[in-house]
């Protein structure tokens, strides 16, 4: 009967200090931070003009863009016909630290 109460407890004392363990090798919590896009702008840029069903399915994802971009930035759509869309690939005039998206047809 000792003996087997011995046996108790040392399961116990083990079930005890691994326990112990568990709670005290948690890591600490992270610090939360601000989503990169939060108040920033992404441009969409489209090699078409407005109007047309090229321009509603653009429209048609921009709200999906903005609802799962983390930070729920602000999307433009911005039209660059001319050439069947190679027109938008000319983006010389556009900053290095712009955030924008090239919707242009596939080349044929």
């Amino acid at each position: 009967m000792n003996a087997r109460r011995r046996k108790v407890t040392i399961r116990a004392g083990a079930v005890i200090c691994v326990l112990a363990l568990f709670l005290l090798c948690q890591p600490p919590p992270a610090l939360p931070q601000a989503p990169f896009y939060q108040g920033k702008t992404i441009t969409v840029i489209a090699g078409q003009e407005p109007g047309g069903l090229g321009d509603l399915r653009l429209k048609s994802i921009l709200p999906y863009l903005k609802k799962h971009i983390p930070g729920q930035p602000n999307i433009v759509p911005e039209y660059m016909p001319g050439g069947g869309g190679p027109m938008c690939f000319s983006l010389d005039e556009m900053p290095i630290w712009a955030h924008w998206i090239v919707c242009a047809p596939a080349p044929e």
